[in-house]
């Protein structure tokens, strides 16, 4: 990412990040259908509802997004255990099931729930 793209990003008096912009926020909510509104200091007992890639109705559960072992959601070695089918897995395999979820939608013609912006500033859709 060049250096200019990530100094837009920041605010030069407070050196703290702007805030998302409101077509962002706009599409994040079309997309997942639930407000944003991310944690801004999660402490140790916040929880985030996340889904198991293993369950076939994707299990949903909240783990804690830190914790002394270092596996919780916010920390480098996130490792969730379903409470429904006990598989151990991480944020490698919830992005892989992402990935063949979003790849099945496009094969049955459904629309992809990321874009990207053409050259002329339309949004392309995969």
């Amino acid at each position: 990412m060049p250096i200019t793209l990530i100094a837009s990003l920041i605010d030069p008096h407070t050196l703290e990040p702007f805030g998302p912009s409101e077509e962002r926020r706009d599409f994040f909510q079309a997309i997942t259908q639930s407000e944003y509104s991310p944690p801004m200091t999660p402490d140790l007992s916040s929880t985030c509802n996340i889904r198991c890639p293993f369950c076939v109705d994707q299990t949903e559960f909240t783990p804690l997004y830190w914790n002394a072992y270092g596996t919780g959601w916010a920390q480098p070695n996130f490792n969730g255990i379903c409470p429904v089918c006990y598989q151990t897995f991480t944020k490698e395999n919830m992005g892989i099931r992402k990935f063949c979820d979003e790849l099945a939608l496009k094969r049955a013609g459904g629309q992809m729930f990321f874009s990207y912006e053409g050259r002329h500033g339309e949004r392309n859709y995969f």
